[in-house]
């Protein structure tokens, strides 16, 4: 019975399980208008463990786009109230999700949370508004890669590398911090652009293994593996012999990682 298969799958949804996600888009694309509104009134239901599904939908032409667009608007109405709820968990996936749905009417909401109690708040908060281009946002992220406690910089990094493979839109700052007078916002730099495997990086980071400081030419060596390019072939095998013991073990591993020429 496809209404009974529909239900389950929302269901799983609201278990923040995808299991149900093909069940769900052939309810939407078929021709039975009443299965396709009981699959998009339970991804309204599903609250933020349903966005990433309904902003894929959302996104695709078909006969139910106008009613998907006011299920985005509900779902978004709903996200913003809970983001003053007193579950950080609560605040703390809402703000993610308004950061995938991408509005620019939910930054000031998201704003006033860059001062939450829980980091996971703040930085999720500040990885929704870099994702619409918000300079609050995408400043606090690279403010905390410059941050002598190892637990924020290492939140900086994650945050800041899911940002620019969602959106792309921290890549230039990313590049520019690589000649940043800070070495800590050079190495953070780095390990982002190679997380995200930014490619277009490449020259920037072969360049970054001439660094004077051993932990960003670490960095850019292992972000250099990361993305695999066989053009820093060549600077890398020069670096196996460098002076710090680190940078030439990574320099061994990287040119694992783009194999034999």
């Amino acid at each position: 019975n496809p209404i009974i298969r529909t239900h389950a799958a929302i269901a799983l949804i609201k278990m923040d399980d995808d299991l149900g996600h093909g069940e769900i888009e052939t309810a939407i694309a078929g021709t039975d208008t009443d299965l396709a509104q009981i699959a998009m009134q339970g991804l309204e239901e599903a609250g933020y463990f349903g966005v990433p599904l309904l902003m894929t939908l959302n996104n695709r032409a078909g006969s139910h786009q106008a009613a998907l667009a006011g299920v985005v608007a509900k779902v978004k109405d709903q996200l913003v109230a809970q983001l003053e709820a007193e579950e950080p968990t609560h605040r703390q996936r809402s703000a993610h999700a308004l950061g995938q749905i991408g509005a620019a009417s939910t930054a000031t909401a998201l704003e006033n949370l860059l001062e939450d109690p829980s980091n996971q708040v703040r930085f999720s908060a500040a990885a929704a508004l870099a994702s619409m281009g918000q300079a609050k946002g995408i400043d606090f992220l690279f403010q905390a890669l410059r941050n002598t406690d190892s637990i924020l910089r290492a939140n900086a990094v994650k945050f800041l590398a899911d940002v620019q493979r969602q959106s792309g839109s921290v890549e230039a700052q990313l590049v520019t911090a690589l000649d940043a007078q800070d070495p800590l916002a050079r190495a953070g730099a780095a390990q982002v652009l190679g997380q995200a495997g930014v490619q277009t990086a490449l020259e920037a980071l072969i360049k970054a293994t001439a660094d004077e400081v051993a932990e960003v030419r670490a960095n850019a060596v292992i972000a250099l593996g990361r993305i695999g390019a066989d053009q820093s072939r060549a600077r890398l095998e020069s670096l196996l012999e460098d002076s710090d013991a680190t940078v030439s073990y990574y320099a061994e591993w990287a040119l694992g990682q783009l194999g034999s020429s």
